[in-house]
């Protein structure tokens, strides 16, 4: 039996644990970089309001922005934290809304169950959310993320390095 054949289950979980090592720090790395909304990465589209709704309860309670152009898909769920809720509450059906989303939610509206959000204003400038106080409120969860991803991309190239040498041991005993 040959050298690879006997030791495949290691030679497996060392491929694994470095695709998903580079795999895990590369979505770290994108979160604290391209994932951060921007005025320059984002776009503010303007839809009518047609009523407001409460979804979920208790800390999962947060508003639907129903409107003509995009149903209930306008998703305050990430402002839980930090609008005041009577903002919305004083929203008027026929007002209109000025959001911050990604491009490719608006371009993908008709298959999306929701659109995330980043900003959100009345037309007359009345700010329910800005997107510094988003990017300010995520941070948050992007650190704690980040965290997470650099604990498991260590730990997956401790499972690498440990791969690595138990196949050194193997060929040096083989080799003896």
């Amino acid at each position: 039996m040959t050298f690879l054949k006997r030791n495949t289950r290691v030679i497996l979980a060392l491929i694994i644990s470095v695709l998903f090592a580079v795999g895990v720090f590369g979505n770290t790395i994108v979160i604290n970089t391209i994932g951060i909304p921007s005025e320059a990465n984002t776009i503010e589209i303007a839809a009518t309001v047609t009523e407001v709704r409460i979804a979920g309860e208790g800390d999962y309670e947060h508003y639907i922005v129903y409107t003509e152009e995009y149903g209930d898909k306008i998703s305050t769920y990430n402002f839980r934290g930090i609008a005041d809720m009577d903002d919305y509450t004083s929203l008027r059906s026929g007002q209109r809304v000025l959001f911050r989303t990604m491009s490719g939610w608006i371009d993908d509206s008709e298959q999306v169950t929701f659109i995330p959000i980043y900003s959100m204003k009345t037309e007359s400038g009345q700010v329910i959310v800005s997107l510094d106080d988003y990017n300010e409120y995520m941070s948050q969860d992007r650190f704690r993320a980040s965290i997470a991803g650099v604990v498991a991309s260590f730990f997956l190239l401790l499972v690498s390095v440990y791969c690595i040498l138990l196949l050194k041991r193997r060929a040096f005993i083989e080799d003896a």
